[in-house]
């Protein structure tokens, strides 16, 4: 096989690169191994959500039976109004 003059290969010689698929393989199984622990980790800082209450926080629309908050005056879905001051819209 014939060589440059400053030791590489000529450019149509075909070369095999097996060196930097395993580097590349071993890298990315260290960060596929890695970044779960990572989340892991991440996650255990974080408190656990508190208890939710027992109140509900929705209700029915009379209209459509869509559910909706407590606090809605008028039905997303239906646009039916809704809740006891209907003077004020």
């Amino acid at each position: 096989m014939e060589t440059c003059a400053h030791g590489e290969p000529p450019a149509s010689a075909l070369t095999l690169n097996c060196g930097l698929f395993i580097n590349s393989f071993i890298s990315f199984s260290i960060v596929a191994f890695a970044v779960p622990l990572l989340i892991r980790a991440i996650n255990r800082l974080h408190p656990a959500p508190a208890a939710t209450s027992s109140e509900p926080t929705t209700k029915e629309c009379p209209y459509c039976a869509f559910q909706i908050t407590l606090r809605c005056r008028r039905c997303p879905h239906c646009t039916a109004r809704l809740g006891r001051d209907l003077t004020a819209l």
